[in-house]
């Protein structure tokens, strides 16, 4: 499950300008990934009872090179936000948390941001390349969106993914990167108020695809849970489903639609702020690679979706629909420094 907490309500703007490269080291990162407490509640009220997550001890040095590899391909505006965060853990589960500097004093005053990732993604050596790593990272994502909806759909049975790398055939990095990416998108999305700063986000993605009279609910949440579906709507005329209204693999040609329709993801048609944070997502795996690469190390990203007729077959990666590639275009200057980087 995915969630971020936002604490308080608060003013932060995004100050669009010259970028800074890397504030950190992949060592530095390394210090940063500890194991969560098994005690802590990620579902915690945001009242006097909050507390900031904290480590235990048991983290492995195979754990965190998964994360310093991870780290090593990542665009370098996506080192400096790595590098912002105080703690990266090891979870049963993946989560954002970023504790906003304006929130009430028994919040505690050394406000910070947290992330983690699913351990069960790192579980084997670094030393052992894993083609299926990111293929795993995403089935699991829109699985978890159609399972939400419609808990009799079997998804695992007619939905998968596959990638290739261009170099060898370990997918592990990438996969650590999109989860730390996502997450960290959802932070960004609070902490940098991106619906209000970033200048093209009500043009390329509320004027394209989302229906301003549903949103109210959505505004009003503090918390971001996977799927979690506060009623936001697509566009009055958008030849699209919500994800809502897919039921099953009877309806497998809609969940293609939403990828021909200007979204990353099943999960970016849920909410506007999923679709930011999707497409935040996939402009960085398209432009993940190691500092002394030439070329991106994401070949290829497939959805392949099995109705009882013939497959239909999804180039996510590669998505060249007009209306996503607006949307991606929007956030590269966030995951960028420059257009020659990407």
């Amino acid at each position: 499950m995915i969630q971020v907490l936002l604490t308080a309500i608060g003013a932060f703007f995004l100050v669009l300008g010259p970028a800074r490269s890397a504030t950190c080291t992949g060592n530095d990162i390394r210090l940063k990934v500890c194991l969560l407490e098994p005690a802590y509640n990620k579902e915690s009220k945001l009242g006097d009872d909050y507390r900031s997550p904290t480590c235990q001890s048991g983290v492995t040095p195979d754990q965190r090179t998964h994360v310093e590899n991870a780290f090593n391909i990542a665009p370098d505006k996506i080192k400096d936000e790595l590098c912002r965060l105080k703690k990266i853990f090891i979870a049963d589960r993946s989560f954002g948390l970023w504790e906003n500097p304006a929130s009430p004093s028994f919040m505690g005053t050394g406000k910070a941001s947290y992330v983690a990732i699913d351990g069960n993604v790192i579980s084997h050596s670094p030393s052992s390349p894993k083609p299926t790593a990111l293929p795993e990272v995403e089935d699991s994502l829109i699985q978890s969106v159609l399972l939400k909806f419609d808990p009799t759909s079997a998804p695992s049975t007619w939905t998968g993914h596959s990638a290739t790398v261009s170099s060898g055939t370990d997918t592990t990095p990438l996969a650590v990167l999109s989860q730390l990416t996502h997450e960290l998108g959802h932070i960004k999305w609070y902490r940098d108020n991106i619906d209000s700063s970033l200048a093209c986000f009500d043009t390329d993605f509320i004027d394209r695809s989302w229906h301003r009279g549903t949103l109210r609910n959505f505004y009003d949440r503090r918390w971001t849970a996977l799927s979690e579906d506060p009623g936001a709507d697509h566009r009055p005329g958008k030849p699209t489903r919500h994800p809502r209204d897919i039921q099953g693999k009877a309806d497998a040609v809609h969940l293609r639609n939403l990828y021909n329709q200007g979204f990353a993801s099943a999960l970016a048609a849920v909410t506007p702020d999923e679709d930011f944070v999707e497409t935040f997502k996939l402009v960085v795996l398209r432009n993940a690679k190691s500092t002394t690469a030439t070329n991106p190390l994401l070949n290829s990203l497939t959805l392949e979706i099995k109705p009882n007729g013939s497959p239909l077959t999804v180039d996510v990666l590669n998505n060249s629909m007009q209306e996503l590639a607006d949307k991606a275009s929007c956030v590269r200057p966030l995951v960028c420094l420059s257009p020659s980087t990407c």
